[in-house]
């Protein structure tokens, strides 16, 4: 089997395999990355902490487990959080195998946050922390590149107003036990006709996109490292331990406990 070259330095850590380079990147709390660009097209997953990029007059917000796509030199601005970050990056070489033909110039800089593509990088993660074999490395990489760039589901409408401050209310209180006719009448609809207006332009139940924000919650909390599970659970708005393990391993197709253990041990 071919072994990677492991490169250290004090920020990153590289495994240049032949078809492709991972390099795991730390940022310093508060740091800022004025305008640059990366190079070669990749994809990168935040593993720990959070940071907000700007490419162009557009800021996207990225946390633990929010995936981003960048086409060759896209320049761009980094902001990151008061805790820092540690982020993967999957640098793609010139070759048909893992370059597929989704990855042009055509391809616009975007950052996902859906449970599929969070679920797909945790299994890509795993298998960089556990795979003794590259081929089951490079096996991952491929998946998670397919769920990434599988045609997005669009509609022509333009979101109500009203849906913004649903979306809000549930970002704010997400601890909270939410209901949609409470959430409803907080807007003056009708219960049926929010979840009709929800399902079409989130592709998802509101009850699904809150478990989505609390999952995410909990992947922060977890990759932190500071709290128990079964306090991650209640302060994420969970009825108990056992609740979060069920919706975590159907979500993520992981448990928490070994996605934090993967935290602690990947690359090193």
């Amino acid at each position: 089997m071919e072994e990677p070259v492991i490169i250290s330095h004090p920020n990153y850590k590289c495994l240049n395999y032949k078809d492709f380079v991972i390099i795991d990147s730390t940022y310093s709390p508060n740091f800022k990355y004025d305008l640059h660009h990366d190079g070669p097209a990749r994809i990168s997953i935040v593993l720990q902490g959070d940071l907000t990029e700007k490419v162009s007059r557009q800021n996207e917000y990225a946390t633990t487990s929010s995936i981003v796509y960048k086409p060759e030199g896209v320049e761009h601005c980094n902001t990151f959080g008061p805790k820092g970050a540690r982020i993967i990056s999957i640098i793609y070489k010139r070759t048909p195998l893992l370059a597929p033909t989704h990855f042009d110039d055509k391809q616009d800089w975007v950052w996902f946050h859906n449970p599929i593509h969070t679920s797909q990088g945790i299994q890509f993660l795993h298998a960089l922390d556990t795979s003794i074999q590259m081929s089951a490395v490079e096996e991952s990489i491929m998946e998670l590149t397919s769920t990434l760039f599988k045609a997005p589901h669009s509609i022509s409408k333009a979101p109500p107003p009203w849906l913004k401050h649903i979306t809000n209310c549930i970002q704010d209180e997400y601890d909270q036990s939410l209901r949609v006719k409470d959430l409803a009448k907080s807007v003056q609809v009708h219960p049926v006709y929010l979840a009709r207006v929800f399902r079409q332009h989130f592709g998802c139940s509101v009850k699904e996109y809150l478990h989505n924000v609390r999952m995410r919650k909990v992947l922060d909390a977890l990759s932190a490292g500071k709290q128990s599970i079964s306090e991650i659970a209640y302060d994420c708005g969970f009825a108990d331990q056992s609740h979060l393990n069920r919706l975590f391993k159907s979500k993520i197709r992981s448990t928490p406990k070994r996605f934090n253990k993967m935290v602690q041990t990947i690359m090193e």
